[in-house]
């Protein structure tokens, strides 16, 4: 820690033939509103061919070379060699806002956030994929924090590794990245550091500028790739209901963009998953059912008779938007329990460990409601969490 006990970040950047904005990047960092001397940037070369390396070593950072091709072993060569609280990570061609590692590393107060995710002002270099991009909207906010942060479209949430930080001891509880995946590795560490118990969160304010510097058809041809990587996290989470997330869906679309999407993506996921039929690579270790570390799950009094914690079977995770809702996953039956409303505002108390009589009185103040009917209410959820075995009664 620094002084005003402001901690210590290292920010990880894998690279391969980056030279175009790589640059920019680190003029951004070298701008950064935070303490340079509680900042170290480590770039890993992962086998560039252009002016990449000579760029880092010109800016006096710290240069690393990992010749296993793919983000995740880079990234973990870097994790080994830093040491820093905080583990920020960054694609090359991504331009932070002055004030990104500040607001990122505030949100680390709590023990339980395990990382957090800024927003993305997704630009291309080609014309007509930038068209594609404002008219789709396929990587605006509103749609990656659906897919990422919010879990909405997956079974847990998660954060890209191209814009996040995340708290070093989390990373390390959950192994770091894996290097067998070739994309999709930034899904499969947040899903490891989430099923922990850690927490995610969005910082809408910690902002940057993503620069893509694909064609039109090289834009598309990654969601192959991406098929690619689903299919490996099938396989990896199927014990979690990750099958029947992954599954390509529908390829055929009017609209054209959709059609070369939908078919890379359909194609590259056919192509892993017969692989891994064929024993053609090595099949992936299905990641078993995990129970939260004990540390997230002490127990709290909820009356003189009765005392709760949640249970370690148990993860759930908060959707802080327009009508905040709370998500709570029972993990050996995959049941997924959504509150919104009173019940998203008592679960996030219990998450707290207000007492009984305590909330009653809060949805008493803030709903206006008689306390008879906020305690007849609050316990029938109390016993239905219970019943699934989501909150756990704590004996002597």
């Amino acid at each position: 820690m620094g002084e005003n006990n402001q901690p210590r970040v290292d920010i990880i950047i894998a690279a391969r033939n980056e030279e175009r904005y790589l640059a920019h990047c680190l003029d951004a960092l070298r701008a950064q509103d935070y303490p340079g001397e509680l900042l170290q940037i480590y770039l890993v070369d992962n086998g560039s061919t252009d002016g990449t390396v000579r760029i880092a070593e010109e800016y006096g950072i710290n240069v690393l070379a990992e010749p296993k091709p793919g983000p995740a072993a880079a990234r973990n060569a870097a994790i080994a060699q830093s040491s820093g609280e905080l583990i920020g990570f960054l694609d090359a061609h991504c331009v932070p806002a002055k004030n990104w590692v500040r607001l990122m590393s505030e949100q680390f107060k709590a023990a339980e956030l395990g990382g957090c995710q800024g927003s993305i002002d997704n630009r291309s270099i080609n014309a007509r994929v930038q068209k594609y991009l404002d008219s789709s909207g396929v990587l605006s906010n509103e749609r990656t924090l659906e897919d990422t942060v919010s879990g909405k479209r997956n079974i847990y949430p998660w954060i890209l590794s191209g814009n996040c930080m995340y708290r070093r001891e989390a990373v390390t509880d959950a192994g770091s990245f894996n290097p067998k995946l070739q994309a999709c590795e930034d899904v499969d560490l947040a899903w490891r550091v989430v099923l922990l118990g850690y927490q995610l969160s969005y910082v809408p304010q910690a902002q940057l500028t993503h620069y893509n510097c694909d064609s039109w058809l090289g834009f598309f041809s990654k969601y192959m790739t991406k098929g690619q990587g689903a299919a490996m996290l099938s396989a990896t989470y199927r014990q979690h209901g990750g099958h029947e997330k992954f599954l390509p869906a529908q390829i055929w679309s009017t609209k054209p963009e959709k059609f070369l999407a939908g078919l890379y993506y359909w194609a590259g996921y056919r192509k892993q998953e017969w692989r891994l039929r064929l024993n053609l690579d090595a099949q992936p270790e299905v990641r078993p059912r995990a129970q939260v570390q004990k540390r997230f799950r002490g127990s709290f009094q909820w009356t003189s008779q009765l005392t709760l914690r949640i249970s370690e079977d148990a993860i759930f995770w908060f959707r802080n938007e327009k009508h905040p809702t709370s998500v709570i996953v029972h993990i050996p039956t995959k049941q997924r329990i959504v509150l919104d409303g009173v019940g998203d505002f008592i679960w996030r108390r219990i998450v707290g460990k207000t007492n009984r009589d305590g909330l009653v009185q809060e949805l008493v103040s803030y709903y206006g409601v008689a306390a008879v009917t906020a305690a007849t209410d609050l316990d029938e959820l109390i016993e239905e969490l219970i019943e699934a075995e989501i909150l756990m009664k704590v004996s002597g």
